[in-house]
């Protein structure tokens, strides 16, 4: 089984409760999985990945359990970057994968798919003192996270290199001025009025190609 969620408007919330997520009425996106088009109801891996969501807004959480073979796990950033840039649809396709086989933390935006009519046993309305705990904060900071441990794993002087990479980026913005000695591997980059100096290694960053 899965938990997934999905925000839904207040006065609907009782109807959903009695009657379930209808497919026909519920569903969000119609994509392309193994060569067959089909709507979806799409749903969120975590609660607190709904970006959307302001205080006072007149939805409510509800919790849905699952058998994973109904569901399929694809990254919902690059469906939204799809409508900028025409790869990114490509992309969106090859990200989906079968529920089961989704590996936590893989994707910035997880979005759970939904295939069928989600029945009433199936449904929870999300209640902070009793609801089930979730582990992380949210998908986005596991999945950079996971990322930059990934990066510290294969050297120790990530944070450098990280540091160099970031007072490159104002030296290309005109806000720090950089001076690089390849041979010695070492960038000063500082201040006009040269009150900020940052003496930072140059680093290797063909070794952090993931």
């Amino acid at each position: 089984m899965i938990e997934v969620y999905l925000y839904v408007p207040v006065d609907e919330v009782d109807n959903i409760a009695e009657c379930g997520l209808k497919l026909s009425k519920w569903w969000s996106k119609s994509v392309t999985i193994n060569g067959e088009s089909r709507k979806y109801i799409s749903a969120l891996l975590n609660p607190r990945d709904n970006r959307s969501i302001r205080r006072g807004s007149r939805t409510r959480c509800i919790r849905l359990e699952l058998p994973e073979e109904r569901c399929w796990i694809g990254d919902s950033w690059l469906y939204e970057l799809s409508t900028e840039w025409d790869r990114a649809a490509q992309l969106y396709i090859d990200s989906i994968v079968p529920a089961e086989k989704y590996v936590l933390g893989s994707y910035r935006m997880p979005e759970c798919l939904i295939e069928s009519t989600v029945m009433p046993e199936s449904i929870k309305v999300v209640d902070k003192r009793l609801d089930s705990p979730v582990l992380y904060s949210s998908s986005e900071a596991l999945y950079v996270n996971n990322i930059i441990e990934i990066c510290k794993d294969r050297s120790e002087n990530f944070s450098e290199a990280l540091l160099y990479c970031f007072c490159s980026k104002l030296a290309d913005e005109g806000r720090l001025i950089k001076i690089e000695d390849a041979a010695k591997g070492i960038a000063v980059f500082f201040k006009d009025n040269g009150e900020k100096r940052y003496i930072v290694k140059i680093p290797d960053l063909g070794m952090y190609l993931l």
